[in-house]
């Protein structure tokens, strides 16, 4: 971990620091152009990097708070503390910030240096300001630029503060959702995160709050609106974002006072001896929520160049053909994220069928049937879970996907079972053909032990009585028929049908040589007399 700055990091844009650059570009011809190099040179480096980013509505002073904070990094990095901040009445610099008629912000603009804050261990963290062109303007965005903006924002952001005037509105909660179901369902931007959740933390600046007595941070302001809120669909907006984000604090401010709402870009240089008392007590209390160093945990923010890193895939991303429409939460929306949902089940259920292929044989097939059921209840719980069953369950596009996964796996349980019987068949053929070919050997060479048996007592044919010979050829017989027993695995084929046929065909093989070699006998005494 770097101790301080490196001097070489940033000297390819020293002419930008103190100033905005330009990261990202929204052409109506071509869509979003971002610039990964610029990127690269100011943010790059192996130190722990905390980006925190502004959005909001257009015209409502979010770069207003933006030079507010860069004035008190500037003083955090070189004294080290905000101990006597208010009191240093530094000037107010930085990118243009004064209310007009047009939107001042377009695009993406990052703050052209790091600023340096030092943990008490002594580890350093570099902090950057993003700036975002505001939302719900007429003239420069719509809908789907606007979301497309919050969700670039939020993807690079550690803190995403969200400047809202006077109260939070329904279209706000819904965008930030919609960005968490396109982040959720995306792959490539999914697995960029350095945490379980989708981002990571959401703050809620409420500006020209004029329903609180004491303004500041409002613990309790969004549980006490998803307590109270009667609107279903506003209620799942609100657990979706908790889900998507590390942490949600909302900070009410009051009016900042006429003379600064209505400040012109060509008037006095501000100060903060400017700003009115209450104002910046809580905007001192943001920064200290914000840029405490002791409170920042490290494992929480990924280093400069894995955020380049971060933001290369998340521009080839963007450049991609098959990047998804961010338009309002509809059918289209809904369409992306169950079709999603029903190919992740079918993914999960073909991977769990290659699982038990191995031992597909060793199971019995009503054995198979309860664990098809089990896959297809695991692989309907996915279905359930990455298609928000809880938001989508019931609706048309709901119930078209789950017939179709309910024949799929209809399809796939019917291939399986029947690939299991024909496995089964197979294996009964293979068996019985290896059967055959052992106890035919072992009759073989029963009858080749048996015939090199009577050879041996062709000799003292003539000397054997018939009673005698009879008892030999009795013994013979039993020795053979050991043999057979022995070399044919009786303990393993014995009773089955091919082994009672080699059995008897034996036996009677047996019958036949005993008549044979008694009626010889029986000819060699007569032609002896």
């Amino acid at each position: 971990m770097a101790a301080s700055k490196d001097p070489e990091l940033f000297s390819q844009l020293v002419e930008d620091e103190g100033r905005a650059v330009q990261i990202v570009e929204f052409k109506d011809d071509i869509g979003p152009v971002v610039n990964l190099r610029a990127f690269g040179q100011i943010v790059k480096s192996d130190i722990p990097t905390l980006i925190v980013s502004i959005s909001g509505v257009a015209r409502s002073g979010k770069s207003f708070l933006l030079n507010l904070l860069v004035n008190l990094l500037t003083y955090l990095e070189n004294n080290g503390t905000l101990e006597g901040y208010k009191s240093s009445n530094n000037e107010i610099k930085g990118v243009n910030w004064a209310q007009s008629k047009t939107a001042v912000t377009l695009g993406i603009w990052i703050w052209g240096k790091p600023f340096m804050i030092k943990r008490p261990t002594g580890e350093q963290i570099a902090v950057f300001l993003l700036d975002t062109q505001g939302t719900a303007d007429n003239s420069h965005s719509d809908k789907q630029l606007d979301t497309l903006i919050m969700l670039i924002s939020l993807q690079l952001s550690s803190f995403q503060l969200l400047n809202i005037e006077k109260y939070l509105r329904s279209d706000e909660l819904s965008s930030l959702e919609l960005c968490a179901d396109f982040a959720d369902i995306d792959d490539d931007l999914d697995s960029l995160g350095s945490s379980s959740c989708l981002f990571g933390n959401l703050i809620f600046l409420i500006r020209d709050c004029q329903d609180r007595d004491v303004h500041g941070k409002d613990s309790g302001y969004f549980q006490s609106l998803k307590e109270n809120c009667k609107n279903e669909t506003l209620k799942r907006s609100i657990n979706g974002i908790e889900r998507a984000f590390r942490d949600v604090t909302v900070f009410t401010f009051p009016y900042p006072g006429g003379e600064i709402a209505r400040a012109s870009e060509s008037q006095k240089v501000w100060k903060l001896q400017d700003i009115p008392k209450e104002f910046l007590d809580v905007f001192k209390r943001l920064g200290k929520a914000l840029f405490t160093a002791d409170r920042i945990p490290l494992n929480s923010l990924l280093t400069g160049s894995q955020i380049c890193h971060k933001f290369e895939i998340l521009k080839k991303r963007l450049e991609s053909r098959d990047f998804p429409e961010l338009s309002n939460p509809s059918d289209a929306l809904q369409e992306t994220i169950v079709s999603h949902a029903f190919t992740k089940a079918q993914h999960y259920y073909s991977e769990k069928l290659k699982e038990i292929q191995e031992n597909l044989l060793g199971e019995m097939k009503e054995s198979l049937q309860l664990t098809l059921e089990e896959i297809k209840y695991l692989a309907l719980d996915v279905f359930y879970r990455e298609g928000r069953h809880h938001k989508y369950g019931g609706s048309e596009i709901w119930r078209k996907y789950e017939d179709m996964f309910e024949e799929w796996y209809k399809t796939k349980e019917k291939d399986t079972l029947r690939e299991h019987r024909h496995a089964k068949e197979m294996q009964e053929i293979k068996l019985k053909f290896e059967q055959e070919t052992i106890v035919s050997q072992a009759f073989t060479k029963a009858q080749h032990c048996y015939s090199e048996k009577l050879e041996e007592i062709q000799e003292n044919l003539l000397r054997e009585t018939e009673e005698s010979l009879q008892q030999t050829l009795e013994v013979i017989k039993d020795l053979t028929l050991g043999v057979f027993y022995r070399e044919g695995l009786h303990d393993k084929y014995g009773g089955s049908g091919i082994w009672r046929k080699y059995e008897d065909m034996f036996k009677e093989w047996c019958k036949t040589k005993e008549k044979d070699m008694l009626r010889k006998q029986r000819k060699c005494k007569k032609c002896k007399k």
